[in-house]
This record gives structure tokens, C-alpha cells and sequence, in this order.
């Protein structure tokens, strides 16, 4: 799943790179889908008014899934997950405002951030 959500961004930051635009919705849903009664939850969001297309996509990914509360960590050990992250985090941080000119260490420096092989040796 996180792998999936790079790419995502790794195509909307490439399509933002060539002038283009991008209009997305996110949707996390892991806390309600994970702490609260599956049921209850889906009552709600049909007194809410949630169109029953949407209501019948939830009803379907709920299906066998099972409640559990956790963290996720996402550490890449492959090398085109890590190279999959380190071009997102490239573009990501060229966008930030006034620092698009600077070198990509020098940009990671002014944010005061790590680098990504400087994480990988700290895990």
C-alpha cells in the first residue's frame, strides 16, 4: 500500500514538474476502519447521507478485513523502493518555496532534514 502511495505522488510530482496540474483526494481510513464497529461506522455514514455506490465500495473493502490497532513502518530494503522514495523526496522538496534553486543537499540542509541514506544507516 505505501509503496503504491509513492507512486502516486511520484507521478502527481512529475506531471507538477512539467507545468501540469493535479487534483486528488486522500483518504486515510485506517483508524475509523481499525477502532470503531464496522457496522456502527457504516450506519453513520448512511445517516450522514453517503451515496450508496460509495456505501457499497466501503461495504465491499471491509469484507474479511479485521480490526487491529498498530503502527505501520515502512523501512524500503528494495533498491526500487528506495530509489522510488528518494526521486519523490527529491522532487518534493525542490517545490518547497525559494529553494527550488539549490542543490538537493543544500535544500535537505536548509529544512533542516537528513538525508535518506543518512535514515537508512540510523534504523
Amino acid at each position: 500500500m505505501t509503496t503504491q502511495l509513492l507512486r502516486v505522488i511520484d507521478k502527481c510530482t512529475e506531471i507538477l514538474d512539467q507545468g501540469g496540474a493535479v487534483d486528488a483526494v486522500y483518504l486515510d481510513f485506517a483508524k475509523a476502519f481499525n477502532t470503531v464497529p464496522h457496522m456502527r461506522w457504516m450506519t453513520k455514514l448512511e445517516i450522514y447521507g453517503v451515496s450508496s455506490k460509495l456505501l457499497e465500495w466501503i461495504r465491499q473493502f471491509l469484507i474479511g478485513r479485521k480490526q487491529r490497532v498498530g503502527n505501520v513502518v515502512w523501512y524500503p530494503f528494495l533498491k526500487q523502493d528506495i530509489e522510488l522514495l528518494e526521486g519523490v523526496q527529491h522532487r518534493a522538496n525542490r517545490m518547497v518555496p525559494g529553494l527550488a534553486k539549490f542543490p538537493y543537499e543544500e535544500r535537505l540542509r536548509k529544512m533542516d532534514l537528513p538525508s535518506l541514506a543518512y535514515r537508512r544507516t540510523r534504523s
